[in-house]
């Protein structure tokens, strides 16, 4: 198989994966480094393994095929120089850091068919500004999926679908980010989630979650105001740590009714309802 580099041919393994489909093709690892420009990743690939692309950082744009399901561990990682990638419809899973540093990148759309993001997916995509979601079957957003994204504003994921369960750290140290209603189908959120969201001002919390986990909210200096519904059991002692201007954590249970209040918060009053 030969794979077309800006106009230059580059030869690749090609093999079939019989673990899959034995008419499943995977692109092996590229050994060359070097090469630069557009990359065509020919039609009827649909999967790419892992560490394909990772380090070429001369690369500026990345076409997909048509068919493609599968995107491998640390498949586009350290591809410094692209400002964006067009995901075909027909994608089901982004694996460990396929997309981490790339720092070039702007902004990324999730299509339809997507069921996991997994750990480290986006991680470290400093350029990254805009996220949006259109899965319906998306069910898992792995640890450190987004984190360290220090521009990202805007990350939206359509409200109707399956139930998803998001990682530890998935937005931490997301800088920009300053309103959280994207939550609505998250039934499950790890530890440090929205840590150090540090413009972070605005929080609806789904009504699918009953845990708010340790240091959720931590440093989210900018945090003023949250209010918590009744779905909610539990809370960290430390979910708002490091918090300084929490001042009103409205909560609707009966007074005292979960342990640990302000739960970090040490400025804040809790508004029972």
């Amino acid at each position: 198989m030969v794979l077309y580099i800006g106009g230059d041919p580059v030869r690749l393994v090609v093999k079939k994966t019989k673990d899959i489909d034995e008419e499943t093709e995977m692109i092996g690892r590229i050994l060359d480094r070097t090469i630069a420009g557009t990359v065509t990743i020919p039609q009827g690939i649909d999967k790419i393994g892992a560490y394909v692309f990772y380090g070429c950082n001369k690369i500026d744009k990345i076409v997909m095929p048509r068919e493609l399901i599968s995107i491998g561990r640390s498949a586009f990682s350290m591809v410094t120089k692209m400002p964006q990638i067009d995901l075909p419809s027909t994608l089901q899973e982004i694996l460990t850091d396929a997309f981490a540093s790339c720092t070039s990148l702007t902004e990324i759309s999730i299509p339809a068919n997507v069921v996991l993001i997994d750990d480290s997916a986006f991680f470290n995509c400093r350029k990254m500004k805009k996220v949006n979601i259109a899965s319906t079957v998306l069910n898992k957003i792995g640890t450190n999926a987004f984190a360290n994204c220090s521009v990202l504003e805007s990350f939206s994921i359509v409200t109707a679908g399956e139930d998803i369960t998001m990682g530890n750290s998935v937005f931490a140290n997301c800088s920009s980010l300053r309103n959280v209603n994207f939550l609505f189908r998250v039934t499950v959120m790890g530890n440090s989630c929205f840590k150090n969201c540090t413009s972070l001002s605005s929080v609806t919390l789904s009504k699918r979650m009953k845990v708010i986990s340790k240091q959720t909210f931590s440093g989210c200096t900018a945090l003023a105001f949250i209010s918590i519904p009744d779905n909610i059991t539990d809370i960290d002692s430390t979910a708002f740590e490091n918090c300084p201007n929490l001042g009103v954590i409205q909560i609707k249970k009966a007074e005292n009714s979960i342990a640990g209040a302000p739960w970090g918060a040490e400025n804040a009053t809790v508004v029972w309802q």
